[in-house]
């Protein structure tokens, strides 16, 4: 937990860079039972998950966006360059998700979401 909020903190502190202010989505940590891997995602750009992730089984995923008013949703792929076959991929909004099945990531890419749509 305490590497969770490392990892966030010092993602996190990359937005108070002017570079980087205008076009952040926000942010995406990926645990597995070792090890976590934070991400700072933009819209639409695909994003490869850390090498020492990718073969292990993910046991959380936090999504965080950078606007507190504004939503994410992510689309994880088993395959590296972010195109899988339907039954390959897996789509989730911001917040944590805790994973208790085999689940492998590979790569993943974001865009903005309407909050209103996400519980439909």
């Amino acid at each position: 937990m305490r590497l969770f909020s490392l990892l966030t903190a010092s993602t996190l502190a990359l937005f108070v860079s002017p570079s980087f202010a205008s076009s952040p989505l926000g942010t995406v940590v990926i645990e597995t039972s070792n090890t976590a891997s934070a991400n700072l995602v933009q819209p639409y750009r695909c994003v490869m998950v850390d090498p020492n992730i990718q073969d292990k089984p993910v046991t959380r995923i936090e999504i965080s966006p950078y606007r507190p008013d504004s939503g994410i949703e992510c689309t994880f792929y088993k395959d590296p360059q972010c195109h899988s076959s339907h039954s390959h991929s897996y789509t989730l909004h911001e917040g944590s998700h805790t994973f208790k099945r085999r689940f492998l990531v590979s790569s993943f890419k974001c865009v903005e979401s309407d909050r209103d749509d996400e519980f439909l």
